[in-house]
């Protein structure tokens, strides 16, 4: 029971600083692409470079997070 309280407070706390990224950074730039995509403009990109940089953090912080429900269901 301690090693599951372990994962689970690792899990939520690396759940919280990945929404954290999201909703400042991720979901934000998205926005910023769709409206210079509907205004045609050229957008403005950030110290990451292309979307698929933070995409990639957040799919391998997935992964992780996965990987330690799993060690939870076991």
């Amino acid at each position: 029971m301690l090693e599951i309280n372990e994962l689970v407070i690792e899990v939520a706390n690396e759940l919280i600083i990945h929404m954290k990224r999201e909703e400042l950074i991720l979901f934000p730039f998205i926005k910023h692409l769709a409206i210079s995509n509907e205004n045609n403009t050229k957008p403005t990109l950030p110290n990451f470079g292309t979307v698929n940089n933070p995409i990639s953090m957040m799919e391998n912080e997935h992964e992780k997070a996965g990987d330690i429900f799993m060690r939870i269901a076991k």
